[in-house]
């Protein structure tokens, strides 16, 4: 296929592939507008089926919701409970029937035509008035309108499961509801209501939107059988003169409906016609129903839709073969001259312009090409100037900051070596071997020595910044214990002046809780307690009176460690959250500066978890405390430095009992 386009003309491929572009979309088209046309059909044909359900449901529901409070209204009669309670005691007991019965021919029946006739049962079931003459007297005890109600409460009522009463000719829906005495007290027997099914049959009946060949069914369990309780479309009889078996395919459907599930279906009805169906439960009447139309009628139409695709397709295929071929024809040629003007662009000649002879839209592409020539040339000549000056400016930024490492390093090492003498001198006082000093001058002395180590701090701090930044910084990692090291940081805050003077005076507590899975954390030692003391004395110096600091350890998932100094002091507001470990950044300068805070140490920590390929965070509430978290990889991570670095080496000098000073100095690599 890849030769035989190699030897087509421009024309010949513009022809084949818009054929091919064109025919096989009408084809994909046609397919996709039938099936979905088929699924929407179906789909039409189910809703509507769903919905003619639905209806049926809530017509029959409404139905049987007027005809309960119909009996519910009846049975708060007073005239009818008065006299069932004169001829439950006896007395006077054949006026009180003969009122009664009249009662209910004349004031009751009347109210609702579709009552085939009203009946009073005591509390024995014998009934002992009714508008029909031959059920008095009859022991209806065994009946479920009488044996379901009884036992309810006073305002509610049942539908009866049997259509039949002995003495009854026509088949009804029996709804009852229990007497009472006046006072609500005394249970005095029931009223039943019995409605010819015949008007049930009348909603269901109506066969409206359903063509010629829907059905609406209702049916009701009946031991191991479906019992219709309307007349069938397709079978001769009357409502209740069919009864299927459970195990029949054609009442499957039914089956489910009465087992309290609904849906839509393409099955066999009871006649084995294949239909489509949508059933439903009435739970509250324990029946079921289906609308149902045959599929032959349900969709008809689609074969019409199939022809009417069929026949689109092939009209389209023709009309897209013509216009395709007279468009190959008025575009090839200038395509071809774009196609030439687009080569001698791409080899360079940014000058070259295509020739416009036409009007249409080939000649608009032809003018854009053009005008994107002429853009483009002049986008590169400002890109080349632009290129230029970030060249100019990325050279005097590289010189701005070798100038500022090397002033901030030659500054740092011309500051500690004074520094370090005033301290060495200040301990020297302090130690009183030149002869006693009194309290007022041994006050000064602590002072120098605390200020004096305060200014050497920030001085390596700021010098640890600038080599971090300057990638002068090298981690040595070793595998190192996790509680041994936590405690010796711990252990090391009391070496700081003012903060062992808050743990003393605010008899603050710290304790460690370090995971049982854990035992030793990838990292450099050194750099790792720089982190523990800088987060630890922060956590001091903003805790309460009688506090606890607590240092976590904990894994992460499998990549990491994370530690946690958790303290309950004055927290962090929201808005300073973000701000929190940016250089010199300070919350309260006046109250920080106070508790010797400088502004770099959070900054410089966020440096040093960084290199060991970690991250840090703080999570604060106001007034309650904080929680400063840092993670560390498992795995050891760590930076290649470049040849002929030099590195800091800290060495420890014991200068007295409880002083130890830091002196930096530099070793190189060779």
């Amino acid at each position: 296929m890849e030769n035989i386009s190699k030897g087509l003309s421009l024309k010949s491929k513009l022809l084949l592939y818009s054929l091919c572009i064109s025919l096989i979309p009408i084809a994909v088209i046609s397919s996709v507008y039938y099936v979905n046309a088929k699924s929407y059909k179906k789909k039409e044909r189910l809703d509507s089926l769903t919905t003619i359900a639905s209806f049926k449901k809530m017509h029959i529901e409404s139905f049987i919701d007027a005809k309960k409070r119909r009996i519910v209204d009846f049975s708060s009669d007073g005239f009818i409970r008065d006299n069932l309670e004169i001829i439950n005691q006896g007395d006077m007991q054949s006026n009180a029937v003969h009122r009664l019965n009249k009662h209910l021919k004349l004031n009751k029946k009347p109210l609702d035509t579709s009552i085939d006739e009203i009946m009073i049962v005591d509390l024995s079931g014998k009934i002992v008035a009714s508008t029909c003459n031959t059920l008095m007297g009859r022991d209806i005890s065994g009946h479920d309108a009488f044996s379901d109600v009884v036992n309810i409460d006073y305002a509610d009522a049942r539908v009866s499961r049997s259509f039949a009463l002995p003495g009854l000719v026509s088949k009804c829906i029996f709804i009852s509801a229990p007497l009472v005495s006046r006072s609500d007290v005394e249970k005095l027997g029931i009223i039943i209501n019995a409605y010819d099914l015949d008007a049930l049959g009348g909603i269901i009946a109506n066969y409206t939107g359903m063509g010629e060949t829907g059905e609406i069914i209702v049916g009701q369990k009946m031991e191991d059988k479906v019992l219709f309780l309307n007349p069938l479309r397709y079978a001769s009889g009357t409502a209740l003169s069919l009864s299927i078996p459970l195990d029949n395919p054609g009442v499957k459907y039914m089956k489910l409906a009465l087992e309290g599930k609904s849906g839509t279906v393409i099955a066999r009805d009871y006649r084995n016609a294949s239909v489509v169906s949508a059933y439903q439960s009435i739970p509250q009447l324990n029946w079921g129903l289906i609308a149902k139309i045959d599929e032959t009628e349900a969709f008809a139409s689609l074969r019409i839709i199939g022809i009417i695709a069929f026949c689109t397709a092939g009209i389209s295929s023709i009309i897209v073969i013509v216009a395709v071929y007279f468009f190959t024809m008025s575009i090839s040629r200038p395509i071809s001259r774009l196609k030439s003007a687009a080569g001698k662009f791409r080899s360079g000649n940014l000058k070259y312009r295509v020739e416009i002879n036409r009007d249409d839209e080939l000649g608009d592409l032809a003018e854009s090409f053009n005008i994107m020539a002429h853009d483009l040339c002049e986008e590169t000549d400002k890109l080349n100037k632009s290129l230029l000056r970030h060249e100019e400016t990325n050279l005097q930024l590289k010189s701005a900051n070798k100038a500022r490492s090397g002033f901030l390093s030659s500054m740092s090492h011309e500051l500690r070596t004074p520094l370090n003498g005033i301290l060495g001198f200040a301990d020297l006082l302090k130690g009183q071997y030149f002869g006693k000093l009194n309290d007022k001058q041994l006050e000064y002395v602590n002072q120098i020595d605390y200020s004096g180590t305060h200014l050497l701090d920030l001085i390596n701090n700021l010098l640890d910044i600038t080599k971090i930044d300057s990638g002068k910084v090298d981690l040595v990692f070793a595998d190192i214990p996790i509680k041994q090291i936590l405690k010796t940081s711990v252990n090391m805050m009391s070496k700081q002046y003012i903060i062992d003077g808050l743990i003393k005076r605010n008899r603050i507590t710290m304790r460690i809780n370090v995971d049982p899975k854990l035992d030793v954390v990838r990292a450099d030692e050194r750099k790792f307690k720089q982190i523990m003391l800088n987060l630890l004395s922060n956590a001091v110096k903003y805790s309460p009176n009688e506090s606890e600091v607590l240092i976590s350890a904990m894994k992460t998932g499998d990549l990491y460690t994370r530690f946690e100094v958790h303290d309950s002091g004055i927290g962090i507001e929201e808005d300073a959250i973000d701000s929190i470990f940016n250089e010199f950044y300070q919350v309260d300068r006046v109250r920080d500066e106070e508790l010797g805070g400088t502004g770099i140490g959070l900054a410089l920590t966020r440096r040093l978890v960084e290199l060991h390929g970690g991250k840090i965070g703080v999570e604060s509430v106001l007034g309650k405390g904080s929680t400063f978290w840092f993670t560390v990889p498992l795995a050891e991570t760590c930076m290649k430095e470049p040849e002929g670095m030099n590195r800091n080496k800290l060495m420890i000098r014991n200068i007295s009992e409880d002083k130890v000073v830091l002196a930096a100095e530099e070793v190189s690599n060779d």
